[in-house]
Order: C-alpha cells, then structure tokens, then sequence
C-alpha cells in the first residue's frame, strides 16, 4: 500500500500476467525505500484489485532509478 498510497513517485507499466490477464504494474519505493512491483488489474469504473507484489530486479531497479531522476 505504501507504493500505492505513498508520497514516492510510481511508474506505471502495462503487462499481461498468468493466463493473459491484462495486468498494471506500478513500480515505486516503500517508506524503508525498499523497491517493489505492485501488481493491479481494473475491475470497473475506478475499481482496480491488487493482484500481487514483488521485489523488483536489477534491470527494473535500474529503470525506476532512471526514470524517477528525469522527474
């Protein structure tokens, strides 16, 4: 939720998940700034469902690191 919720700047990418679900990934930082993919997908309307999280990796690391400098 922190990633979600939070003050830190998310960076949103769109992916298909298990089974072809169509699937959002937000990649951001905790408050510990500990790095992590929050996974959505879109119910209706404005409703999403957290599907899952992970630690990111290296390369997505790298990336978020990138990208949140160019903001």
């Amino acid at each position: 939720m922190q990633v979600l919720d939070g003050p830190g700047r998310r960076l949103p990418r769109r992916t298909i998940g298990p089974h072809g679900l169509p699937l959002v990934g937000i990649l951001g930082r905790t408050a510990a700034g500990r790095d992590l993919v929050v996974y959505v997908r879109h119910d209706t309307g404005l409703d999403w469902t957290i599907v899952g999280a992970r630690p990111m990796t290296a390369a997505e690391s790298a990336e978020y690191d990138k990208w949140e400098a160019q903001q």
